[in-house]
Formats: C-alpha cells, sequence, structure tokens
C-alpha cells in the first residue's frame, strides 16, 4: 500500500473514530495497529491525550496564506509536529470535517509528564511556525485516557472553545476549564505582561507578577494555577522574542521549561520567574540600543543613497535585523515608517532640484530614484498636492 493512501486510511480511521456515534473507544493497542506503530509488547499501560489543532485567523491576516491554503498550513503543521523530539509518542491527521484543524494524539507509559510533554511541544511548535512561516496555532487538549473515542473528542473541543473567551495563539486542557470559568482568573494582566515586555517597563512588570502570583489567588487554584500561568507567561516571553528574532533568548526560555517542577513554594518560583523575565528584559534593553544606533546608520544610507531603488528587507538583513524588529524600531526613532521617510526624502530632493535647476521631470525622476516618472508624478503630487511642473512655476514666481 502506498504512503498517500496509507495516511488517508488512517485520517479516516481517526476521525471516525472520534466522532463517528457507532464507533468503540480504543486502546493503545488498537490504536498503535491503524497507525502502523509498534506497540510492543503492550505489558504496561500507556495513556493518550487527544489535541485539537486549530490554525488560528491570524496565519491568513498577514496576507502570506490564503484561506485555499489550508492544505499546505497543515502539511507543514504535521512535518514540524512530527520531527519535534519528545519523550512521548505522536501521531497527526487531519480533520475531514474542518479544513483549519487537525488532530494529534500523544502518547507514553507516565501519564504525571505526559502534560508537560505536550506543553513543551506546544511551545516548540509555535516557536517555530510563527517565526518561520507565520502559521498560528490554538490546541485544545482532553484529559488523558487509556481509551480514545468520542469522549476524548469532546473534552479537546470543549478545551479549544477556551480561546473565544482567552484568545487564540494559546494551549487550552479541558482538566484547567475549571480554573478557567472563574471570573477572577487573571486574563487581562497576561495581555498587560505582553504590552509591559513590548515597552520594557520593567518596574511595572514586577509589580504585574506580585498581582498574577498573589496569595490570594494561590489559595483560591491551588498548585495547578502555577502550571498554567507558567505555561502562559513563557508563551507571552516566547511570543516577544519571535517578532524581534532572538534565536539565543528563545533556547534559553524553552530550557526553563520545567522550572515549576523544581519549586517548592509560591514565593520562590515568582522570584525565579521575575529574575527570568528581568534577565531578558535587560538584555533585550541592550539589544534595543543597538538596533538604534543601526537604524541611525540606516537613516545616514538612506539620505546617502535616497537616489537607489531601496528595499526594506535587504536593508533590514543588511544590519541584521528581521524586516518587522526593523520597521518597528525605525519608526519609534523617526517617528516615520522606513517607507515613508524615504518617499518623503525623496520628493523633499525634488522639490529642491525643480526649485534650483533647469532639470527636467524626467531627470529629476531618476535623481531621485524613479525610472518611471509617470510613477514620480502621482506620488509627488500625492504628498505636495502639486504637479512637479506646477510646484515649479509657483516657487519660481
Amino acid at each position: 500500500m502506498d504512503r498517500e493512501k496509507q495516511e488517508y486510511l488512517q485520517e479516516k480511521a481517526i476521525n471516525a473514530l472520534l466522532f463517528d456515534t457507532s464507533a468503540e473507544t480504543m486502546d493503545y493497542k488498537g490504536f498503535s495497529e491503524v497507525c502502523g506503530i509498534d506497540a510492543g509488547d503492550c505489558s504496561r499501560d500507556v495513556f493518550m491525550m487527544l489535541s485539537v489543532i486549530h490554525i488560528s485567523g491570524e496565519t491568513y491576516d498577514n496576507m502570506k496564506f490564503r484561506r485555499m491554503d489550508c492544505d499546505l498550513i497543515r502539511f507543514s503543521v504535521r512535518n514540524v509536529l512530527l520531527e519535534l523530539e519528545s519523550s512521548c509518542g505522536k501521531q497527526i491527521v487531519n480533520s475531514l470535517s474542518d479544513n483549519n484543524q487537525l488532530y494529534a494524539i500523544f502518547f507514553m507509559e507516565d501519564e504525571k509528564r505526559l502534560r508537560n510533554e505536550v506543553e513543551r511541544i506546544f511551545l516548540e511548535m509555535r516557536s517555530v511556525l510563527e517565526k518561520r512561516m507565520n502559521i498560528y496555532l490554538t490546541l485544545g487538549v482532553s484529559r488523558y485516557t487509556l481509551l480514545l473515542g468520542r469522549k476524548s473528542a469532546s473534552e479537546a473541543l470543549g478545551a479549544l472553545k477556551q480561546r473565544i473567551i482567552y484568545g487564540d495563539s494559546n494551549l487550552y486542557f479541558y482538566e484547567d476549564t475549571g480554573i478557567f470559568s472563574e471570573q477572577k482568573f487573571p486574563v487581562s494582566q497576561i495581555h498587560l505582561l505582553d504590552s509591559y515586555l513590548e515597552k520594557n517597563e520593567i518596574h511595572k512588570i514586577k509589580n504585574l507578577l506580585q498581582e498574577i502570583f498573589s496569595e490570594e489567588l494561590m489559595r483560591k487554584y491551588g498548585t495547578p494555577y502555577l502550571r498554567i500561568m507558567w505555561v502562559r507567561i513563557l508563551n507571552v516571553i516566547l511570543k516577544h522574542y519571535d517578532k524581534k528574532r532572538k534565536a539565543s533568548s528563545m533556547e534559553k526560555l524553552l530550557m526553563s521549561f520545567n522550572l515549576p517542577d523544581q519549586i517548592q513554594s509560591a514565593s520562590e518560583i515568582q522570584q525565579r520567574i521575575t529574575d527570568i523575565i528581568m534577565e531578558c528584559v535587560r538584555a533585550e534593553a541592550v539589544n534595543d540600543m543597538n538596533a538604534r544606533s543601526k537604524i541611525q546608520m540606516a537613516v545616514r544610507y538612506i539620505q546617502e543613497h535616497y537616489s537607489e531603488d531601496i528595499a526594506i528587507n535587504d536593508l533590514a538583513m543588511s544590519y541584521g535585523m528581521s524586516p518587522n524588529y526593523f520597521s518597528s524600531i525605525f519608526k519609534a526613532e523617526t517617528s516615520k515608517s522606513a517607507v515613508n521617510y524615504i518617499t518623503e526624502l525623496k520628493v523633499k530632493k525634488a522639490q529642491e532640484l525643480l526649485e534650483n535647476s533647469e532639470l527636467s521631470v524626467v531627470d529629476i525622476a531618476k535623481r531621485t530614484g524613479y525610472e518611471d516618472s509617470q510613477y514620480f508624478f502621482r506620488v509627488f503630487k500625492k504628498h505636495t498636492g502639486m504637479t512637479p511642473l506646477g510646484y515649479r512655476e509657483q516657487n519660481r514666481m
């Protein structure tokens, strides 16, 4: 049987297992037979968790992908998941009922470690997929079980519904729904943390962490709260560094993934998390200083080469920055986008040539980096409200 046909039969069998009302539950041995996995002697119980992987709308918002590209996106998600190293086994298939979803099954003998592995896989997946491909995922995960079936699917989908309230690009476990349903769960504080990290507001971050790990919340939610909040905080920090392509910082953060398992008290974990965030923020402050100096160099380059065709992506890469990060720092430093800065400089130079030379409009267009004089005409009129010749006549009267 060829591979493509085998994969389709696996998809069909797993989709039926999860949603067909006539299907019976399946233990790991049966599941492994369907997927062609060597189950060994099966002398010990193997626990399974089902995850519904949802492709978030943000994936399509950046215009890199269209809705019709869902098969390509799902192909990428499957490949990344299967290539990640993990202590647990994993299998993934497409949903046959929703083009924006996949079903992943994670399994291992140690049920206590299984959730941790799923959390780690999610963070590593989103780091790769968001950074390299602009693919954004939200996961809903069932409780661990020895028998996979419609109940697991119901739990995973129920967990996924939390995204409607608490947002996409995150990880939701069915067993946490009791905590998430409480009105005082600190969702707004997580959003604030994202904002404070973006602005490097260290004092506000410290106060916010004290609020998140307050004695009141710890008593209210108990020890599971620590794990949930750490994964949420780590997700925010990783997203922050993904934007700025700080690979070394991201690797260091992922190494601290099991931090809650090594801590004995709430106060200790609060301090450790505070230390980690402060270290990241301080490092970012140094990086931003370096970035600002690079922007100043870029501005000088633009001023000296405005007559050339300057591509923002190439300019960013020449200074070792991602285009998005370059653009955000450039605007922060100059109060203008890089594109607008270049255009306004070209128009200003064109105005000077129109006032002080006898060059034709075609020649002035070329001297300011516009090979197409008609395009130059439109740009000039848009920024000055006048045609080039009209501007020349008015300023020579």
